[in-house]
């Protein structure tokens, strides 16, 4: 993996101009950097700028986690069909890309809200044919909301339960609807 500063840009420091600077990710014993290695996992642990300012084309060590980032989404219903309850709505086997990961965000949307109640919904992760569930709060769309980021109650992620394994089957589980079903479901998760 490389990146490079654009050319033409003025360094950090303001003395000069870059044409290209390269930042490659090697291991831990070639490449330290004020200090600061490269981790074991790979990860670059140093601060291109003071104060980890992005805004003027620089990156902090933090931004970084970005592009580890990956998301995954599925249309559990589509936009015309109203919202039912059960477990397996939809399946994902997790590639061995996602391997080693955690889940770190989820957020449920509604493409029309439904009215009195709300819609739940869990997660569940099987490994080796036994299921957990990934949320010890369940994924709530309240009445009359179309997206879990409004929620009375926002979802919590059980962080015994976020890793990835080869394989991993990941499961939509509806588990209540409002009165008046919400018409398409789309759920959406990072992983980093």
């Amino acid at each position: 993996m490389s990146w490079y500063y654009p050319a033409g840009t003025s360094s950090a420091g303001g003395s000069g101009t870059v044409s290209s600077v390269g930042l490659s990710v090697l291991p831990a014993s070639v490449l330290s950097v004020s200090g600061s290695p490269v981790t074991s996992s790979g990860a670059i642990a140093l601060t291109i700028a003071s104060g980890g300012a992005t805004s003027n084309g620089y990156i902090a060590s933090g931004d970084f986690n970005l592009f580890n980032t990956r998301v995954l989404e599925w249309t559990v219903f589509i936009p015309t069909t109203d919202v039912t309850t059960g477990d397996g709505k939809i399946y994902f086997v997790v590639p061995p890309c996602y391997a080693n990961k955690n889940i770190v965000s989820i957020h449920g949307l509604v493409i029309t809200a439904g009215v009195t109640g709300t819609t739940d919904v869990q997660i569940a992760r099987i490994r080796a044919g036994s299921p957990v569930d990934v949320l010890s709060t369940k994924l709530t769309i309240d009445s009359g909301e179309t997206g879990s980021d409004t929620a009375l109650t926002p979802a919590v992620i059980n962080t015994s339960n976020d890793d990835l394994a080869s394989y991993d089957i990941l499961r939509v589980d509806v588990d209540a609807t409002s009165t008046t079903k919400a018409k398409g479901l789309i759920v959406t998760m990072e992983i980093r």
